[in-house]
């Protein structure tokens, strides 16, 4: 039986383009926080059927194209990216209060550098400490989720890639290693052609070493992926998980 919510409908000027981007489940696998192209938020009930839009954030409140999340504690941590032509770029990371659930839901801005070439994309927890991913600006920014404040950063460039645009992230089981894939020269998704915030050099997987229990990471290694089409590279990972028994 399918059960289908019409996302459109519900499109305001608030909400001008509800095409979904990332549905991140919370804690419980009730809730999904829906992240909107044209920006806002839907929070739906996934376990009433049919399923129902509980309440709602703005465009003001939470810009477009985010596709990143994590939960942590009574928190939900969320991100707005790049890639489209209302924000081909657009780095912003919120805190989103989940004590008001069912009725309300509030965002607070963490980070922002929309005035940088920066395009938020990926984004995880290990421990206490959220990695957020720049894709375009080829760095991770790490927070603190006691404080909420910025506590450092890892930078990607080096020898082993010139521009690796590190896109999802996730972690082994013990914590000790983060997994990232990269984007490839001829991106095939989430790229816009004014500014190539998706565009990399080397597709492939990133191992990083967790370093100072999640304060800090180092890239070790690059695992790189390669399909060739005519003498063109066409290789371009936009996705990854790692999966455990």
């Amino acid at each position: 039986q399918k059960d289908v919510l019409d996302l459109q409908a519900l499109e305001s000027g608030e909400r001008p383009d509800n095409a979904p981007i990332c549905p991140i489940t919370d804690a419980t696998s009730t809730y999904a926080f829906v992240t909107l192209r044209g920006g806002g938020l839907l929070v739906v009930n996934v376990k009433e059927s049919p399923m129902t839009v509980t309440t709602t954030l703005t465009n003001n409140e939470i810009h477009p194209a985010g596709c990143g999340g994590y939960q942590i504690g009574n928190t939900m941590y969320l991100n707005s990216g790049g890639g489209w032509p209302i924000a081909p770029l657009s780095y912003d990371v919120y805190a989103v209060g989940l004590s008001g659930l069912p009725d309300s839901v509030s965002a607070k801005l963490m980070s922002s550098r929309d005035t940088s070439f920066s395009d938020s994309h990926g984004l995880w927890g290990i421990g206490r400490n959220l990695w957020n991913v720049d894709r375009a600006g080829n760095m991770i920014e790490i927070f603190d989720s006691i404080s909420n404040f910025s506590v450092g950063t890892i930078q990607l460039v080096g020898t082993q890639s010139d521009d690796p645009a590190p896109d999802l992230i996730d972690f082994s089981p013990d914590g000790n290693y983060a997994f990232m894939n990269l984007r490839g020269p001829n991106p095939l998704t989430g790229n816009h052609k004014d500014v190539n915030n998706a565009e990399g050099s080397t597709p492939g997987v990133a191992v990083i070493k967790v370093l100072h229990a999640g304060k800090g990471g180092e890239l070790i290694g690059i695992t790189r992926l390669t399909n060739m089409v005519d003498g063109k590279e066409t290789a371009d990972p936009h996705g990854l998980a790692v999966v455990h028994p």
